[in-house]
């Protein structure tokens, strides 16, 4: 009888995460736990300051390279790889599949340590 693995897969995008298990041999997908990020509010954020040029009538807007929504995306990402890399030392799993829009996947796989990368 082969040897039951563990596998996680952590659905994410950068409102919400769940993550499920399955156990080979038998295959049945389980919730683990769902990781909730507080709402986005509209009008949440002031607007970036401006200046005036003052040769021309020209303004310009102070924008963050980094604003402030994507910084709270940021975090999120950390949050929940937080507690992929937690589940990963208490060797909760033998296997964990990622799946996330682009730029929250880069985020989330840049904040998982490097000894979950290098995971099948």
């Amino acid at each position: 009888m082969p040897e039951s693995r563990v596998t996680w897969l952590c659905i994410a995008d950068a409102g919400v995460a769940h993550v499920k298990q399955y156990v080979v041999p038998g295959a049945k997908l389980t919730n683990v736990t769902t990781i909730a990020h507080g709402p986005y509010e509209h009008g949440r954020y002031e607007e970036p300051g401006r200046s005036q040029e003052s040769a021309t009538p020209l303004r310009h807007s102070f924008v963050d390279a980094d604003g402030p929504v994507r910084r709270e995306k940021r975090s999120f990402a950390l949050e929940v790889a937080d507690y992929l890399n937690g589940a990963a030392q208490r060797e909760a799993f033998h296997r964990l599949g990622l799946a996330a829009p682009p730029k929250f996947l880069g985020d989330l796989a840049a904040a998982v340590s490097p000894g979950l990368q290098r995971r099948p």
